[in-house]
């Protein structure tokens, strides 16, 4: 299972690291621990149920599937160019009908910078025949390849921009509290792209965890929102992992 970081990004994260001793922000950047996510069990989405994780041989995700769809809850295909980079996201209901469509743009950095969705529509043989409404997000990255910033322009052209900013640990900083061990989201960096969250650790509760110190855990039964991983929101989830 093999991970490329971009040189320039390379050479970032390197100087961050001499200067700073933030090399595990890096590390979480650039790769993964040994492990991927193979099944999560638990309230996702506000359902009870199972996801199951497939990937290619580069050990990108290629499908999550689930015992049932329902709207804001699709099963999710992935599609790679010949490079292994994410260009197409998709969220769909079965074989005709989808709900989300993403088509990926990239810089010559190898990051998404620009993200066309398409919602609710209907497609066959793998290809888009429709959609009832069209929006655009655009990326950046700051110096470490972390998500700086994210544009939503609607189909009337209103835009609204969010910033993302970490802290010295390399968490997010969204008010809410960090264990100190390795983020879930570290074991593919679709993960982190999705989840808009780059950061190095994992929100609070988590825990259990496995021998590579990922969670085994996340979240607390009766909570209403707990967080979210691969673009769905979870209140208590059990992870289940392959570990080379």
């Amino acid at each position: 299972m093999k991970y490329y970081l971009p040189y320039r990004l390379l050479a970032a994260c390197m100087l961050v690291a001499l200067f700073t001793g933030c090399k595990k922000n890096c590390d979480v950047i650039a790769g993964q621990p040994g492990c991927r996510v193979e099944k999560i069990k638990g309230n996702v989405g506000s359902f009870d149920d199972s996801l199951f994780f497939t990937y290619n041989q580069q050990g990108n995700p290629v499908s999550i599937k689930k015992s049932f769809t329902a709207t804001g809850y699709p099963d999710v295909l992935f599609r790679y160019d010949q490079h292994n980079r994410l260009i197409q996201h998709i969220g769909y209901y079965s074989d005709v009908s989808f709900e989300t469509w993403h088509d990926y743009v990239y810089n010559l950095q190898n990051q998404i910078v620009q993200d066309t969705q398409y919602v609710f529509g209907e497609w066959a043989n793998g290809v888009r025949l429709s959609y009832h409404h069209r929006y655009i997000f655009k990326y950046t990255y700051d110096g470490m390849g972390r998500m700086a910033t994210w544009t939503f322009i609607d189909d009337a052209n209103n835009s609204s921009v969010t910033t993302y900013t970490y802290d010295s640990n390399g968490n997010l900083v969204n008010g809410k509290t960090y264990d100190n061990r390795k983020n879930i989201r570290s074991t593919n960096k679709i993960w982190m792209f999705l989840d808009h969250d780059y950061s190095v650790n994992n929100v609070v509760p988590a825990g259990p965890y496995n021998n590579q110190w990922l969670p085994l855990h996340l979240g607390s039964p009766g909570k209403l929102y707990a967080g979210s991983f691969a673009g769905f929101a979870y209140s208590d989830i059990d992870i289940t992992y392959s570990c080379r």
